[in-house]
């Protein structure tokens, strides 16, 4: 997954006490993701630039990640990331 896409969300988490295992945990799983997402699209015929954008997309809104995360302090209520829709 392109770094910077994410180094935001990555900070914003830092600044709000989340703890570095879980922002490693959630960044990882993202990656995974990612990854996915963007085969899907270049197996559908997608060239890379537009899969990665489509990959992105799919990942959904960075600030709806940030506030699930923020209303649990700790985060440790399982993964945030969930699977993308297609719509």
């Amino acid at each position: 997954m392109p770094k910077v896409s994410l180094q935001s969300l990555r900070t914003s988490l830092q600044d709000g006490g989340v703890s570095s295992v879980y922002i490693n945990r959630l960044m990882a799983e993202l990656d995974d993701h990612y990854a996915d997402f963007e085969r899907e699209e270049r197996t559908s015929g997608s060239e890379r630039p537009a899969a990665a954008v489509e990959a992105l997309r799919r990942l959904g809104q960075q600030d709806a990640t940030l506030r699930l995360c923020s209303r649990s302090r700790s985060c440790a209520h399982g993964p945030i990331a969930g699977h993308g829709s297609r719509d």
